[in-house]
């Protein structure tokens, strides 16, 4: 879930007020993760309003097509 503009200058406030993540997300109502996630795009000069994108290796892959064997007949997919 993306936070929105007020939530996440609050986490900021409350990491600068603290100066750690897990005190900052106590304070913000969220998790030390997405504390230390907002601070680190904002420390690389990053907008933290913009939705980084997945790597490629991050996205599900294609499930492959079903493919019958034996016929068109449904019998011929079961056992015996």
């Amino acid at each position: 879930m993306t936070k929105s503009g007020r939530e996440i200058m609050e986490i900021f406030e409350a990491f600068d007020l603290t100066g750690t993540a897990w005190s900052a997300a106590q304070l913000a109502g969220c998790d030390a993760k997405t504390v230390a996630r907002y601070v680190a795009v904002r420390e690389a000069g990053g907008d933290p309003l913009v939705k980084a994108a997945r790597p490629a290796e991050a996205l599900p892959r294609r499930a492959r097509p079903i493919t019958h064997h034996g016929g068109d007949e449904p019998d011929s997919l079961l056992p015996g």
